[in-house]
């Protein structure tokens, strides 16, 4: 099928359905319900789209995920419907809204709040670090929206800068969680996550809780600051090495003036021991407010 662009018609004047085998393309109605707009990203968890929602008559995010997700899919499938479950529930500013769990001809899809902004990684690929200020700024509100997530019983598994959104107002916004994670109480999906931002215990494939999120947001916070991330490595089996044994370095070894107490909850937040780490998000928000800017 030739790609159309957004909102175009056939000759009959309608959008051309979507191949379920395929999944959707730009130009397509997909599930008969979504106009697909334009490619918002690609991942390891499938394809991300803008689309507008005709029922609700609203702009959405739809992502459309990878079937090697469900290696098990009746039992995987009731995972994600119980996790995307949670996440309805979560109503916070600082997190992307999740609206519904679908699945036409077999491919399956999640809808979401769609926000107008720009990831965290473009920003810092133009300074190569934030001012203290404004990093402050997102570091707080990333713990904010942690906190939320975590009261619903999620673990994110994947926080990286690509799944932050900073919007034109400067609200931060969490994305891309409770799906094909490894929840709470330790019910296993498939569990996706990035090498440069995972903790130990996930690059051993234990079980996770909270403080492996915690330990991601200290990796994030060290680039957002330092401006590199604390391990660098030529393949994906050093770096792993590294994240289960290595020291963290300080992050004022990059940046001499960082204020001491933010260098402290960045190292603590990188401890090897999950025990060792702040237990709650809420923990390293409270460190941060003690941050003089």
């Amino acid at each position: 099928m030739a790609e159309l662009r957004a909102g175009s018609a056939t000759a009959t004047g309608q959008l051309p359905v979507a191949p379920s085998a395929d999944g959707p393309q730009v130009g397509d109605l997909f599930a008969n319900r979504y106009q697909i707009l334009k490619m918002l990203g690609t991942g390891g968890m499938g394809r991300v789209f803008q689309a507008r929602d005709l029922e609700l008559e609203e702009v959405v995010a739809l992502k459309v995920l990878s079937p090697e997700l469900f290696a098990e899919p009746e039992r995987h499938l009731q995972l994600l419907r119980n996790e995307i479950k949670a996440a309805r529930a979560i109503t916070h500013p600082n997190v992307v809204r999740m609206h519904d769990l679908g699945e036409v001809d077999g491919v399956r899809f999640v809808s979401m709040e769609y926000v107008a902004g720009t990831t965290l990684r473009p920003l810092l690929g133009k300074s190569g670090r934030l001012d203290l200020v404004p990093g402050l700024q997102i570091a707080k509100q990333l713990c904010r929206g942690l906190q939320a997530v975590h009261a619903a019983g999620i673990v994110h598994g994947d926080l990286k800068p690509d799944n932050v959104i900073v919007m034109p107002s400067g609200v931060v916004k969490l994305m891309d969680f409770g799906v094909a994670r490894r929840s709470r109480a330790g019910s296993s999906l498939t569990v996706i996550g990035t090498p440069r931002y995972a903790s130990p215990e996930h690059a051993r494939g234990a079980e996770l809780d909270e403080r492996s999120d915690i330990y991601s947001l200290g990796v994030v916070m060290f680039e957002m600051f330092a401006g590199q991330a604390p391990f660098a490595a030529a393949n994906t089996s050093e770096l792993i090495r590294l994240h289960l044994y290595a020291a963290p370095p300080s992050p004022r070894e990059f940046r001499p003036d960082l204020p001491d107490p933010l260098a402290e909850i960045i190292c603590r937040c990188l401890a090897k021991s999950r025990l060792d780490r702040p237990a709650t998000a809420a923990e390293v928000d409270r460190a941060l407010m003690r941050v003089r800017e």
